[in-house]
Order: C-alpha cells, then sequence, then structure tokens
C-alpha cells in the first residue's frame, strides 16, 4: 500500500486544488513504487473521516473504494475511572528506558498488531521514529509483565502542543495491544483502565483512542466498557495501482 493525504485550506477548496494534489501524489507513488521490486498486488491508499464530505467525494471520483472503517473514540471525562484488577500472575512495572528495553516493548507491540489489519512496520527505522518523537514519554506507559515477558501494555501519549491549541486536556491511548498468549483473561481492561489513572495523574481530563471496526480481539467492547463512545468514524479507501512493464 502506497498511502497519501492531503489538506486544503477552506479558502482553497472547490477549485480543484485537492484534485490536482492527489493527481501529483499517485505519479510520485508510482515512481517509487517502481524502484520497489515485489510481485504482490499494489494499491493506492488513502484515509478520510466521514464528516470531512469533500475529501471522501474526491476518493470516490477517483475511483478508490471504501476497504475498513475505524473509530475514533473518546471518554470525555476522567471522572469515576474504574481499574479492574490484573489476571493472576501478571504485574504491572514501568519500562526501563535503555533502549534494547525500549525495543522489546516495540517488537511486542508490533508483534500483537500481527492481527491488525495493516500491522505495524517492525523496522529500525520505525523504532527510532518511535523514540524521537516529540510526545514520547514512558512514564505514561502502562506495562502487563508476565515475569521477564510482556503480555499486554498501553503506549499512552500526551500531545501539549494540540492540547493548547484546541484549549483541553486529553490524553491518548495511542496504542492498546495484548499479546496472543494472554488474551481473553481481561488484561486489556485492567491496563486500559490504569492507563486512565495514569493521565488523570498527570492533569489530564478525557481520553481518546482509535480502533478498527473490525478489530478481531474484541477490543471495541473493552473500550465501551471503559466509558468510551464513537466520536469519529473514518474510512481507509485503497485503489489498484498498474505499474507499467
Amino acid at each position: 500500500e502506497y498511502r497519501t493525504r492531503g489538506h486544503v485550506d477552506p479558502e482553497w477548496r472547490r477549485q480543484g486544488v485537492g484534485s490536482a494534489i492527489l493527481a501529483h501524489d499517485e505519479a510520485r507513488m508510482l515512481q517509487i513504487a517502481a524502484g520497489h521490486p515485489d510481485d504482490r498486488p499494489r494499491v493506492f491508499g488513502a484515509w478520510a473521516p466521514e464528516r470531512r464530505i469533500g475529501a471522501v467525494a474526491l476518493l470516490t471520483a477517483a475511483d478508490y473504494r471504501p476497504v475498513r472503517y475505524f473509530f475514533d473514540m473518546l471518554r470525555p471525562n476522567l471522572e469515576g475511572v474504574v481499574v479492574p484488577p490484573l489476571p493472576d500472575g501478571i504485574e504491572v512495572r514501568p519500562p526501563a528506558t535503555d533502549r534494547a528495553s525500549l525495543r522489546q516493548l516495540f517488537d511486542a507491540d508490533t508483534e500483537a498488531f500481527m492481527d491488525h489489519w495493516g500491522g505495524f512496520d517492525a523496522s529500525d527505522s520505525s523504532f527510532n521514529q518511535w523514540m524521537r518523537s516529540p510526545n514520547f514519554d514512558p512514564s505514561l506507559f502502562v506495562l502487563g509483565w508476565d515475569g521477564g515477558e510482556i503480555a499486554g501494555a498501553v503506549v499512552n501519549s500526551i500531545y501539549a502542543e494540540e492540547n493548547e491549541a484546541l484549549d483541553r486536556r486529553r490524553g491518548v491511548l495511542d496504542s492498546v495491544f495484548v499479546r496472543r498468549p494472554w488474551r481473553r483473561r481481561g488484561l486489556a481492561a485492567a491496563l486500559v483502565g490504569r492507563s486512565l489513572a495514569v493521565l488523570s495523574e498527570h492533569g489530564m481530563t478525557s481520553a481518546g483512542l482509535g480502533v478498527d471496526a473490525e478489530n478481531p480481539t474484541g477490543a471495541l467492547g473493552v473500550y465501551e466498557r471503559a466509558g468510551f463512545e464513537v466520536h469519529m468514524r473514518s474510512t481507509a479507501f485503497h485503489k489498484p495501482m498498474e505499474l507499467e512493464r
């Protein structure tokens, strides 16, 4: 998948700017794809919230088709947070901050999301980019350990600049995962509850996350029981890519 996204200032919309950007991006992605020897089918990818009616119309007119749906979920307040008990044999410990320990967390996360539509990039460059993020703060992370193994975790973030611009105090559960051997034991709910408590302790008053509407692990139900509500729906689009031979 070669994914594009674009934005047009409201004052310049409906003048062909979005169509021009999309055509430019598709041409560039074709150039990039030509340098990647691979026999697998290739597609252009794009993403749009359903409330961005113009973006959805633009993609549809350009022969992009919906392939998956996602929800942005919001817990509008952090009052009355319920923290479920941990499953037997699991304890919560903070992550060490040396590179090897953080790589263990990163690899556990990408492994767990092998079941997720699209998966995650497990490369060294992706790991380095994650650690260099200006909002990277391991003190917010909640890890469930089974001995020396990470059974599951929630990677939380606070986007301070965004909060300031939007005049809010919101924490984000950027990644919630439980590895296969530890699923169906209530670990996700226990880690989510603890994450909400951590965000509250750091002065946040609401929490958000994103979830695949067809997540095979039942994540949507976990979040709803933790007090999250669907705030916005988005669509992932694909369009077949034909390379010149």
